[in-house]
């Protein structure tokens, strides 16, 4: 079972980027308040979501992510990360893509893998 979305959502909460090793990194961009004139509404201010395929190398955020919440070892925990990534991408060669979850879609295409954010955090 993936369980990597929920990891990738809390972390997001508090860091600008989590990288998948092996995947690829999340990155969370700032986007200041604004005033809508023809709605006559302010918007808060929120984070979008975006991806990076070039950032695979572990920093350990997400290993010690793993370590705390399941109460396991550092090397269980690359272990049971390098096992979902595993998963993820068999499904994606599967199925041609997938829904992580509060995260954002992630498809293959012929040319390219894609990253579709539909996920907006408000602060």
């Amino acid at each position: 079972m993936i369980e990597l979305d929920r990891h990738i959502e809390i972390l997001l909460l508090s860091n600008d980027c989590v990288i998948v090793p092996d995947f690829g990194g999340f990155m969370a961009h700032h986007v200041d308040a604004r005033y809508d004139k023809n709605e006559n509404l302010f918007l808060p201010p929120l984070r979008t979501i975006g991806f990076n395929p070039q950032l695979k190398m572990n920093d350990s955020l997400l290993a010690q992510s793993y370590v705390e919440a399941y109460d396991i070892s550092y090397p269980e925990a690359v272990n049971r990360i390098s096992d979902e990534v595993n998963e993820l991408k068999q499904h994606l060669e599967n199925y041609g893509s997938y829904e992580l979850t509060d995260v954002g879609t992630y498809a293959l295409m012929k040319s390219a893998a894609i990253y579709s954010n539909h996920v907006r955090l408000a602060y």
